[in-house]
């Protein structure tokens, strides 16, 4: 892999291409027990405590990461090949202090130590149910199994040639490859799915509840013809007699939404607790959709009613 980016970078500047062990959206190379140099056992976290990622020097470069504190890695410099970077979630971990502080501190991995160079700003390097965990990021190339490129051309073009490179260096080895906003996406496909269940069964049911609200008004305009057709002889508009005979609809969905409020919010809550980082929810976000349920709602019963009101009074209290 490390000679295959070196191929690469005559397509690409070598700021835009990287190898590591992992990419976003994929696991960890490792999880495993870290302790801080110079500190008693007793005062390290227990158990697996560090998530481990291998990459290159131009790994952060090529995904945007961001440096808070400290420097990335100098491939120039031997010693900063025992040099990791750390993201914010560490500091806490290990109990650190500042990211100033924890610059120049040493971690301890088996027989290795391993020098604090750089602090990253924190990156959900999973999906956003996961909480961030401590990352520690080492630059160990012997260990690079993907091969990151980031581009701004037409990617068809792009692909053509990596797999041409890949090709003639590494025939008859196949040739895979993916974009890192569909694998990361690939988290999510649950929750849309999902989402895709739920928009279904919505339709469904509110259609359901519209051809429901449809037959009751039907059903209550035909009891009432007579008295709506009085009341047009006696001088009533059609808009009084649809104010009439709508109040009853009215109640029922106001109590429908009084008690499904809650209901969603008591639902999507104990949803959103799966997030460690999530909206909060508030009657306000309820009251929107609620008045768009009750017009849709309203929408057959006034059809309905407005159709009764329109019968000749004349005929209707002759035939009955």
């Amino acid at each position: 892999m490390v000679h295959l980016k070196k191929l690469l970078i005559g397509f690409f500047n070598s700021d835009r291409v990287a190898t590591s062990g992992v990419v976003p959206g994929g696991n960890y190379n490792w999880g495993t027990h870290m302790e801080v140099a110079g500190r008693a056992p007793d005062d390290a976290p227990a158990g697996e405590n560090t998530y481990v990622i291998f990459t290159d020097s131009d790994f952060l470069e090529t995904y945007h990461m961001q440096v808070v504190e400290g420097r990335s890695w100098d491939p120039w410099r031997e010693s900063d090949m025992r040099g990791v970077l750390i993201n914010e979630a560490t500091l806490g971990t290990f109990r650190l202090g500042t990211s100033a502080e924890a610059i120049g501190e040493r971690l301890v991995f088996g027989k290795d130590t391993l020098e604090i160079i750089g602090v990253l700003r924190n990156y959900y390097w999973e999906s956003l149910k996961a909480a961030h965990r401590p990352l520690v990021m080492w630059p160990v190339d012997i260990y690079s199994r993907r091969v990151s490129i980031r581009f701004h051309n037409d990617p068809q073009d792009i692909i053509a040639s990596v797999q041409s490179t890949f090709a003639t260096h590494f025939p008859g080895n196949p040739f895979s490859y993916y974009f890192a906003d569909a694998f990361y996406d690939r988290q999510y496909q649950a929750d849309i799915s999902f989402g895709k269940i739920f928009t279904l069964f919505s339709s469904l049911a509110m259609t359901i509840a519209c051809s429901g609200l449809f037959g009751l008004a039907t059903y209550n305009v035909y009891l009432r013809r007579r008295e709506i057709s009085i009341r047009k002889v006696l001088g009533a508009s059609a808009a009084s007699i649809l104010g009439l005979l709508s109040k009853q609809f009215v109640r029922l969905l106001l109590l429908a939404v009084a008690l499904a409020v809650p209901l969603s919010l008591w639902g999507i809550g104990r949803w959103l607790d799966n997030y460690p980082v999530r909206i909060n929810l508030s009657i306000g976000l309820f009251v929107l959709p609620s008045g768009v349920l009750l017009i849709l709602g309203m929408l057959p019963v006034c059809v309905q009613v407005l159709r009764g009101a329109g019968e000749n009074p004349a005929k209707v209290l002759r035939d009955s």
